[in-house]
């Protein structure tokens, strides 16, 4: 788990995800938010295009959050 904090979007991503259980990244600058929470192990792909948050991902924004 990577020691740095989360951006501005990485942070509205997760918590996008968390509202609404998976997401969908919009366009090219979504999907690459997406793919750096993916390659820091805070989202995996969920099929279809479609993220989940994983628990290191929830403890991540968790952290950041408070």
């Amino acid at each position: 788990m990577s020691g740095r904090r989360l951006t501005y979007a990485q942070k509205s991503a997760l918590l996008q995800i968390v509202r609404h259980g998976d997401a969908y990244p919009a366009d090219g600058n979504h999907r690459r938010t997406y793919r750096s929470l993916e390659a820091r192990g805070y989202a995996q792909d969920a099929g279809y295009g479609r993220y989940a948050i994983t628990t290191a991902g929830r403890r991540a924004l968790q952290k950041d959050l408070s």
